[in-house]
């Protein structure tokens, strides 16, 4: 499990990826590298956007994928079983 650091609980997840920490002069948070982090999106976090980037967590991300293709199974087992509940229509 990777190492991940809250700063704000109300934030986004983000991440440093380069090699050395950044410090948010307009809220004192450190965003160490390589360490998925939950902070404030400040206009600062903003302007450094090729550094510090969004951050989404690989597990939960997995899980939506499955969750996602799950509801889509569901969805085309419904739609089958209601186009076999569906009578062809009469000639006449």
């Amino acid at each position: 499990m990777q190492v991940r650091k809250v700063q704000d609980p109300k934030g986004v997840w983000l991440i440093n990826i380069a090699k050395f920490g950044f410090v948010d002069p307009t809220n004192g948070t450190r965003f160490d590298p390589q360490i998925p982090t939950q902070a404030e999106l400040t206009d600062w976090v903003k302007s450094q956007d090729a550094i510090i980037q969004p951050w989404v967590d690989p597990a939960e991300e997995e899980a939506q994928k499955s969750a996602l293709a799950e509801a889509a199974a569901k969805e085309a087992e419904a739609l089958a079983e209601a186009l076999a509940a569906k009578k062809p229509a009469e000639k006449k």
